[in-house]
């Protein structure tokens, strides 16, 4: 039984990996060329000094070139290469932390006779969900909705759309979360690698900036930012690029200005169609809000991001 692992890298990533060895009760210890040791209590070692090259690694760098120097200073340290799972999107990282949650003997064992691979050890874990989208050969067109990252990756800014398209689509959701109390049945598991290799819809719809689809599939992102400005600029200019045919439904006029000017910027050359259609929660929110009124006489707005305070409402 797997009991102990080294987690290679130093940054958050590492950080959050090793906070999911703590909750499934494994022990861990670092190895990073550049962080100070102790981290999180533990010793951090360099490549050169690990004292247990048998052990089993696990990658927590999200910089594939960076991942790989680390694995190949690992290989020349003499760490057998199938004793390194390589994580290179957080994503995974979600994966596996349910899995642990859910099965913990099974998810060890699996990291320890699947040679490395986590998309290996994703594809076994959830075997009945991978074969129940490679036997799907439904008429139908096929679309998959995706959510990514904790907190459920925005996918309550779909409302109902899963369920309305279901009449008439064959509709399917893939997160690497655990399914919301309103998801369908037709639900899977999966880190976004393993939904970068997916070729089973027709169309992928989601509420985050991810790259979760091949190419080749046309994708609408329903945009959940309706300000006009993005932390992650040169983030969100890669996963525009991304696909071939790239919808995006946008949620204001200054997000439109924005998206704009960043195709313009980047130099975006994919078939981009933005499409001027709204915030589909507030929307929600406004319809919930006119059904009160008439029982309602005091309101409590608690924005997110506000430049502006409005002196009218009560906070």
């Amino acid at each position: 039984m797997l009991n102990f692992i080294y987690i290679v890298g130093g940054g958050t990533f590492a950080v959050k990996l090793a906070k999911v060895m703590l909750d499934a009760d494994i022990d861990f210890e670092f190895i990073d060329e550049m962080a100070s040791s102790p981290l999180m209590g533990k010793p951090v070692y360099k490549a050169c000094d690990i004292p247990n090259v048998n052990a089993q690694f696990i990658i927590a760098i999200s910089l594939p070139e960076y991942a790989q120097r680390a694995i190949d200073r690992l290989c020349t340290a003499g760490v057998p290469r199938a004793n390194i799972l390589a994580l290179y999107y957080e994503t995974a990282a979600n994966v596996l932390e349910y899995m642990l949650s859910d099965n913990r003997a099974k998810c060890l064992d699996l990291i320890l006779t699947q040679s490395g691979n986590f998309q290996d050890i994703e594809q076994c874990y959830f075997a009945a969900s991978y074969q129940e989208l490679a036997e799907d050969n439904s008429q139908l067109k096929k679309i998959g909705f995706y959510y990514n990252g904790k907190g459920g990756g925005f996918r309550s800014h779909v409302l109902n759309l899963p369920q309305i398209l279901a009449k008439d689509y064959k509709v399917r959701e893939f997160s690497d979360q655990a399914p919301h109390w309103s998801a369908l049945d037709a639900y899977h598991f999966m880190s976004e690698p393993s939904m970068l290799g997916s070729a089973w819809p027709d169309l992928v719809i989601n509420p985050h900036f991810f790259e979760c689809s091949p190419a080749h599939i046309p994708k609408l992102t329903m945009m959940h930012m309706a300000y006009d400005f993005l932390v992650y600029k040169d983030l969100v200019a890669r996963v525009m690029a991304q696909p071939q045919t790239h919808y995006l439904f946008i949620p204001s006029k200054p997000s439109m200005e924005l998206h704009k000017k960043i195709c313009r910027d980047y130099g975006l050359t994919n078939n981009l169609v933005l499409i001027p259609g709204g915030y589909p929660r507030l929307d929600n929110s406004i319809a919930q809000l006119e059904q009160l009124k008439a029982t309602t006489t005091e309101q409590l707005t608690a924005n997110t991001s506000q430049a502006i305070i409005y002196p009218t409402f009560r906070t």
